[in-house]
């Protein structure tokens, strides 16, 4: 029991010196003055950064001036001027004989196309998808049917003349079969007015080839 007292002494007495130690060793590095040599490179090290960084920004700089207008002039974009609806409206009042055609576009025909008889081409901007609004593609359509203004759809008719279409190469709508027996009969009713065609074809060559030859004979 007399060991425990004199073990906390003990320990008490160590971290004193250790403190006392440590305080003495801060004490003497901070009266200590720096060297010549750290001196200078503390002083400098502020104009090696300013330096460091002019460099950096002169480097970008140059990077993009040479960059910029390399890549501008590889892709140029083509500049298509635009108007509103009001204003097309005024050259549809005054000058509809000069529209030669409206290229609708997009997925709800948003995109408007106008070519003039001079080759002039301007888009409409402010189109909008609504049933009332007056600057929608519908009543656009409308606007230029009222002056006899040719209104093309690009995108549905793109869509209805490829591959997959459901309009044929003649106009007329394609006719789509769910049944593939009704499809081969179709097929067989097509070869048949196809042949019958042929044969009324010889049927009359031969008839002319017959007048013809009874004409000579009477003559």
């Amino acid at each position: 029991m007399k060991l425990l007292p004199l073990l906390t002494i003990a320990v008490i007495s160590l971290m004193e010196d250790v403190t006392v130690s440590s305080f003495s060793t801060i004490s003497s590095i901070k009266s200590k003055p720096l060297s010549t040599k750290t001196q200078l490179h503390s002083s400098s090290s502020p104009n090696l950064d300013r330096r460091s960084v002019l460099t950096n920004l002169a480097s970008s700089v140059l990077l993009a001036s040479t960059v910029i207008p390399a890549a501008a002039s590889a892709a140029p974009i083509p500049d298509i001027p635009s108007v509103t609806s009001s204003e097309f409206d005024v050259i549809l009042r005054d000058s509809a004989k000069s529209i030669v055609t409206v290229e609708l576009s997009g997925v709800k025909s948003e995109t408007a196309l106008v070519r003039l008889a001079d080759g002039t081409t301007f888009s409409i901007s402010d189109l909008v998808e609504s049933s009332t609004d007056p600057r929608s593609p519908l009543k656009l359509v409308a606007r230029c049917r009222l002056y006899n203004v040719p209104v093309k759809n690009v995108g549905l008719a793109g869509v209805l003349s490829g591959e997959n279409s459901i309009i044929g190469s003649s106009g007329k709508k394609k006719k789509s079969y769910m049944n593939k027996q009704v499809q081969k009969a179709e097929e067989k009713e097509q070869a048949k007015r196809e042949r019958m065609a042929e044969d009324e074809r010889e049927r009359l060559a031969e008839l002319y080839r017959m007048e013809g030859e009874e004409k000579e004979f009477l003559e």
